[in-house]
């Protein structure tokens, strides 16, 4: 009586199978995400900090502060930017971890093991971290 078709379900003729996005999907979209938020806060660390020119990471910092001031605040080139600043992180942060943990339909979860996803997951959450505390320490400290 297991496989007999029950009155109540719906038996379509055909099945639709979608396919999900398999594991190289979200690290591939993760580490796109990452490369700019990473290259501007290296750029940002090597510039002001060590006072050291690194081409390709003090480029990407002042690539983006000449855009700001040439710009101005208005203009859809600092908001994308912007976005993938801020944004970025959290995507790339937020696809991995919902690659690795998966609900099943029972009351239980499954967490897959994989340490390209933990470590997109852990540098998402550490530049997401960053970027959101100095935007706070920004406008919350009062002027000098």
């Amino acid at each position: 009586m297991k496989n007999t078709p029950s009155p109540y379900q719906i038996h379509w003729p055909f099945k639709i199978r979608i396919k999900r996005p398999g594991h190289r999907f979200p690290v591939i979209l993760g580490v796109i995400l990452l490369i700019l938020p990473f290259l501007f806060l290296t750029g940002v660390i090597f510039k002001h900090y060590l006072q050291i020119d690194m081409w390709i990471f003090t480029s990407v910092y002042e690539w983006i502060v000449n855009s700001d001031q040439k710009y101005g605040d208005a203009s859809i080139v600092n908001w994308t930017i912007r976005f993938f600043l801020l944004g970025g992180p959290f995507i790339a942060f937020l696809l991995n971890f919902l690659l690795i943990f998966q609900q099943k339909k029972t009351a239980s979860f499954s967490l897959s093991y994989k340490w390209i996803n933990l470590l997109i997951i852990l540098s998402g959450a550490l530049l997401c971290i960053i970027f959101l505390s100095y935007l706070m320490m920004e406008n919350l400290m009062p002027p000098n």
